[in-house]
């Protein structure tokens, strides 16, 4: 064949190559991609054909998730057009953005990262930092970051290519759709579905001026389905993990209950094993009926205690915490010192009482409150070890708008550095704490429509306010 022939056919090949490729007839463009591709590799000095037509059957592949193919041809697209281009040539660089596309989509991410990072440098560098390219480069970024899991990045990468499109192109150009399509995605994992569907529906009136076969069109409407499927599977994780943590949650205030509940038990049945060693020592010397009554009627009575003590921790237990109901925050704290007072006493710590005299109620759930204080308590008495005349003051307070309850201790306190975290779940200042406490409070505590905050307490020490709707009346 000649020159002038091989040079006609390569071109309409070339051509025929890129119609298919337009119009998603991939398997063609693929066909008459190689073909144009033998034909460019014979005629001297056409490196850039060439390699063109490498890069248009390895974008069909990719289409076709023949990944492995793809990024083969894109390799070979690149060793061709770096023997007659730089490295920061616009055709180098577009052809080293696919080839980012394909690890992206074989999951090797960091091969990825690595590749974005680059073009965006060098496109910042040779088209400035408000130029469409650029944006496609950040917004390939926040796709990686994205499928991460690190959804912050990917929202502010996000929001920069949105910022560069809509001022260079306008709001309505097809690119913008892409960054408020990937906005709504991140929103819609991170759980606002009110931003998320803004976004989704300013993509979508974008979208819906373009033709069906528009590339952009396509990949939204492809992956809207998968993004719901993805958006139902957290869903369910979310729910299994929120089960798992509840569990959780029962079980460590169970295991403080119940350590207050022995210390409790052990006066009790102290007294009991002392009354009966002195009724048999009187049996065997002759006991007289009032005797016998006297220690028969300590042994009754500190057997009434332990039934108390154990019916309040089944109750504790086996409690209702959806109910609402008034709660009397002075009687609340009362029963909290009487499971924990011996507890704190054998660490050497003090338990003090400071209730308002006018009787603070909430239309709240007794159980759940009980949880939150034995939480702050347990945190109060680990923070306390070694410290000297160690203390806990609980009290109770109301104003005109608010009733509330303050757990204050001397202790070492909370640094400044983690005090912005404090209710983030699994954030711990213990060296093995779960980091589930506190936030476990803090939402047990909206829950019911208050707040819990910290402060430092002065001198020194740590101070944790709840503040709650209050509420009049008889309890119900």
């Amino acid at each position: 064949m000649n020159p002038k022939k091989r040079l006609r056919l390569a071109k309409e090949k070339f051509q025929a190559g890129l119609d298919a490729l337009k119009t998603a007839r991939y398997q063609q463009a693929v066909d008459y991609s190689l073909e144009a591709a033998e034909l460019w590799k014979k005629l001297k000095g056409q490196e850039q054909y060439h390699a063109a037509c490498l890069a248009n059957a390895a974008r069909a592949l990719a289409e076709l998730s023949y990944y492995d193919e793809a990024k083969k041809l894109f390799e070979d697209a690149l060793i061709l057009l770096k023997k007659v281009l730089s490295a920061e040539h616009p055709g180098v660089v577009t052809i080293s953005s696919n080839l980012a596309i394909i690890y992206q989509a074989q999951g090797d991410y960091e091969k990825a990262k690595q590749l974005n990072e680059k073009i965006l440098a060098t496109r910042e560098k040779n088209l400035g930092l408000w130029h469409p390219e650029v944006a496609t480069s950040l917004n390939n970024l926040a796709n990686i970051y994205d499928e991460q899991g690190d959804y912050e990045k990917a929202k502010q990468l996000s929001e920069k290519a949105l910022a560069i499109w809509e001022t260079t192109l306008g709001h309505e150009y097809p690119q913008v759709a892409c960054s408020l399509y990937n906005l709504a995605k991140v929103y819609q994992v991170q759980g606002d579905t009110e931003k998320a569907q803004r976004y989704f529906q300013q993509a979508q009136a974008i979208i819906n001026k373009l033709d069906e076969n528009h590339p952009i069109a396509q990949m939204i409407s492809k992956n809207y389905l998968k993004l719901q499927q993805e958006v139902e599977h957290l869903k369910r994780r979310e729910v299994e993990q929120r089960i798992a943590l509840e569990e959780a949650k029962k079980l460590s205030y169970l295991g403080n209950m119940a350590t207050g509940v022995a210390h409790n038990i052990n006066n009790p049945v102290g007294i009991i094993r002392l009354a009966a060693q002195r009724g048999l020592r009187k049996l065997e010397k002759g006991m007289s009926v009032e005797e016998g009554q006297e220690i028969f009627q300590r042994i009754l009575t500190q057997a009434e205690r332990l039934h108390t003590i154990i019916q309040n921790f089944r109750e504790f237990a086996n409690g209702d915490r959806k109910r609402r109901e008034i709660v009397e925050l002075n009687a609340l704290v009362e029963q909290i010192k009487g499971h924990f007072e011996s507890q704190l006493e054998a660490h050497h710590i003090t338990l003090t009482l400071g209730l308002s005299n006018e009787n603070p109620c909430s239309q709240a759930n007794h159980f759940v409150l009980q949880e939150v204080l034995i939480n702050l308590i347990s945190n109060a008495r680990e923070a306390l070890e070694n410290i000297p005349q160690a203390f806990i003051l609980i009290k109770t307070w109301q104003t005109a708008k608010k009733v509330g309850l303050q757990v204050e201790d001397n202790g070492t306190g909370i640094p400044q550095e983690q005090q912005k975290n404090l209710f983030s779940p699994f954030h711990s200042t213990k060296a093995h704490g779960t980091g589930l406490g506190l936030y476990f409070a803090h939402q047990a505590v909206a829950d019911l429509g208050g707040t819990i905050t910290y402060q430092d307490r002065k001198p020194s020490g740590a101070c944790f306010i709840i503040e709650l709707p209050p509420t009049t009346g008889e309890k119900i």
